[in-house]
């Protein structure tokens, strides 16, 4: 099944074999520039009811130049791959459209490298039949699995882990994928490790509904660069809301913030902000700065019980509108 999905790319790749350095879109969107050096993960498993840990990669054998390696694999076994790829070589790791739960933690990141979901045209075409793949004018297509009708990738903690762990002195660009429902005590949905020559680069990335102690979506020591994303109902149970980042490491542009929560009013004694950023009207800081922190296993209990017992708050309040009297405010953003 996953040699049959993949024929799509591996016909586009054969036919412009001869083509001097060409270049792959995906529905017109630009992924990269293929060169002999690259290697091309097609993640097109969606992972319902679950994705497992293991996994295997599958490769297409017979690829011509100027690819380096095309394979089909699971979204664990995408990430397993590609951090054994050596550094010289590159590597594009392309999410077919699809709701991927998540039952256990991903691979860390540990090597540069791209992750990439189709162009941003399908958050608008819900009812396109297919994807269509360009190599230098050679098109092909195919029709993805369609995981719970999603056709965006859509990466879902379930609440049950953190969906990205970036390691140290590593880059990622993260491109075209929505990432929801991750829970950890830094960073739910993202963690970028201490600060070193990574960079964290999110294009047209939606966070969402992720938790954590600090950094409700996204908690980075290292350089994050976010444009034109979108960051909502993420909570975090002490501080920063939306971000929490280590000073002078964090930029955001064309990207809204709405609906994101946090206390940091519970910080510990002697806890310093260096800079926040709050919703109007509110006491939530949706982006902290601040030095680095750590969470205790046991630090970790509590905060999570309370993550816990604010969803039931929540849930409470979508059915009866208030909760032991208090009646329901909606939060801004900017």
């Amino acid at each position: 099944m996953a040699a049959a999905a993949a024929l799509w790319l591996l016909h586009a790749v054969a036919l412009a074999a001869e083509a001097p350095a060409p270049r792959v879109n995906v529905n017109g969107e630009d992924l990269s520039s293929v060169t002999e050096r690259t290697h091309v993960v097609v993640v097109e498993e969606t992972g319902t009811p679950g994705d497992a840990a293991a996994g295997t990669c599958v490769p297409h054998h017979g690829v011509l130049p100027p690819v380096h390696a095309l394979l089909s694999c699971s979204l664990h076994a995408a990430l397993a791959y590609a951090n054994q790829v050596p550094g010289w070589q590159d590597v594009t790791v392309l999410i077919a459209p699809g709701h991927y739960l998540l039952d256990h933690p991903l691979p860390r990141v540990e090597r540069d490298m791209t992750i990439t979901g189709p162009s941003a045209a399908w958050d608008h075409a819900l009812a396109a039949p297919e994807v269509s793949i360009a190599v230098e004018g050679a098109t092909s297509s195919f029709s993805p699995r369609r995981g719970g009708g999603a056709y965006r990738p859509v990466l879902d903690g379930q609440r049950k882990t953190r969906l990205l762990d970036v390691a140290k002195d590593v880059s990622l660009a993260l491109r075209h994928v929505a990432l929801v429902h991750g829970r950890a005590p830094v960073g739910g949905a993202i963690r970028q490790r201490p600060r070193g020559s990574g960079r964290l680069e999110l294009f047209n990335v939606s966070l969402r509904e992720n938790e954590a102690a600090y950094g409700g979506a996204i908690y980075s020591e290292s350089t994050t660069v976010l444009d034109s994303c979108a960051a909502s109902v993420n909570e975090a149970s002490v501080c920063g809301a939306a971000a929490y980042a280590a000073p002078r490491a964090f930029s955001a542009v064309r990207t809204s913030f709405i609906n994101n929560v946090d206390s940091c009013g519970r910080r510990p004694e002697g806890f310093t902000l260096v800079e926040t950023v709050k919703a109007p009207e509110t006491q939530d800081n949706v982006i902290v700065v601040g030095h680095p922190v750590e969470v205790s296993e046991e630090e970790w209990l509590r905060e999570r019980a309370r993550l816990d017992d604010k969803g039931a708050r929540r849930a409470a309040l979508r059915q009866g509108g208030s909760v032991a009297g208090q009646p329901h405010k909606p939060r801004l953003g900017f």
